[in-house]
C-alpha cells in the first residue's frame, strides 16, 4: 500500500525552503516524520524489529538520504556507499500518551569492530550515536555556557567492553537519565557474526526528549509531544574496520553536517487512519542477556 501524502508532509513541501532559513536546520528544505503509534503497539524495546513491521516506507530513512559528513574519513557524496560494506536504515516513532521518542537503527557491516582500549571511548568502535535538540535551535544556540542544556548525545556501542556501553553526554552522572533510569530504554539484536564479521545489528532505543536539563528529574523540562511539534536530530554511525588503533572506514549521519550536532528536522506526524497497528508478538531478545554476559 503507497503510503498517503499527509497534511504535514505538504505543509512541509510548501514551505520547506522558508522553514531552513528561519531554524537553520539541515538538509535545506527536507523534513523527516516520526510515525504515531498507537497507545497498544508501542515498540518492546528489546531489538527485535517485529513491531516497526507495519510502519510504512514513508517513515524509513535509507542509505540514499545519508551523508558522509567527515571528508578526511571518506569523500563520498549523500548516498554514495557501498551495499556490500555498510548499508543502515533508521525509524523514528512517537506516542502522545506515554511522551517517548522511539528510534530504530538497522546496520548491515561487513566488519563489527569491537576492540577499544580505552572503554569509555565509545567512538572509537563501531557505535550508534543519537543526538536530540528537542528545542529545534540552530547549533550556535546548543548549550550555551550559562543557559540550561538543550542538547544531548546519546552514545551506544556493543557488546560491552569491561561493561561499559553506553555514553549519555551530558547527563551520565544522573541516575534518571541513563539506561533503566525511567526515561531511556535501550535494547540490541543481531544476526552474523557478533564481532570481526558479517552482521546486522538491531538498534532500538526510546527516551524523553529533554529541552531544558535541570540537576534532578523534576527541574528538568521535558519535551510535550503532540502531532505536528518538531524536534531537531541526528543519528551518526562509525563504522571502523579494523584493530586499534582504529582505523575509520566511513562515519554515516543524517545531517550533512561537517558538526554532528543535531540540525534534521524531524515532525511529529498525525497518526495513519490507513495502517493497521499490529502489536508485535514478544520476541525474547538476546539482547540484554548478552550485555549481561559482557559485564561479567
Amino acid at each position: 500500500m503507497v503510503k498517503r501524502i499527509s497534511i504535514l508532509a505538504i505543509a512541509a513541501l510548501v514551505v520547506g525552503g522558508l522553514a531552513g532559513m528561519a531554524s537553520a536546520h539541515k538538509p535545506e528544505g527536507e523534513k523527516y516524520f516520526a510515525f504515531q503509534f498507537e497507545d497498544a503497539a508501542v515498540p518492546v524495546i528489546d531489538g527485535q524489529f517485529n513491531d516497526w513491521a507495519f510502519v510504512p516506507e514513508f517513515y524509513r530513512i535509507r542509505g540514499d538520504r545519508i551523508f558522509s559528513p567527515n571528508k578526511d574519513i571518506r569523500d563520498a557524496g549523500r548516498g554514495v556507499y557501498d551495499p556490500s560494506e555498510v548499508n543502515i536504515v533508521h525509524m523514528f516513532g512517537f506516542n502522545p500518551n506515554d511522551e517517548f521518542l522511539y528510534i530504530a537503527t538497522e546496520m548491515f557491516d561487513d566488519y563489527h569492530d569491537i576492540d577499544r582500549e580505552n572503554a569509555g571511548n565509545l567512538w572509537r568502535d563501531d557505535d550508534w550515536e543519537v543526538r536530540i535538540n528537542a528545542t529545534a535551535l540552530p547549533e550556535a544556540e546548543h548549550n550555551l555556557e550559562g543557559e540550561p542544556v538543550n542538547f544531548i548525545t546519546y552514545v551506544h556501542a556493543v557488546p560491552a567492553v569491561e561493561g561499559i556501553f553506553e555514553r549519555i553526554l551530558p547527563g551520565e552522572d544522573k541516575e534518571w537519565m541513563v539506561g533503566g533510569g525511567g526515561n531511556l530504554e535501550f535494547g540490541w539484536s543481531f544476526t552474523g557474526e557478533m564481532l570481526a564479521g558479517e552482521s546486522t545489528y538491531f538498534y532500538e532505543m526510546k527516551l524523553r526528549p529533554i529541552i531544558a536539563l535541570g540537576d534532578t528529574e523534576a527541574e528538568t523540562e521535558w519535551m510535550d509531544l503532540e502531532e505536528g511539534e518538531e524536534l531537531h536530530v541526528n543519528i551518526t554511525n562509525a563504522d571502523t574496520d579494523a584493530p586499534q588503533p582504529a582505523t575509520y572506514n566511513g562515519f554515516w549521519a543524517l545531517s550533512p553536517g561537517p558538526s554532528n550536532n543535531p540540525e534534521v528536522d524531524l515532525v511529529l506526524d498525525e497518526i495513519d487512519p490507513d495502517v493497521e497497528q499490529i502489536p508485535g508478538t514478544a520476541v525474547e531478545s538476546s539482547s540484554w542477556g548478552l550485555i549481561k554476559a559482557s559485564l561479567k
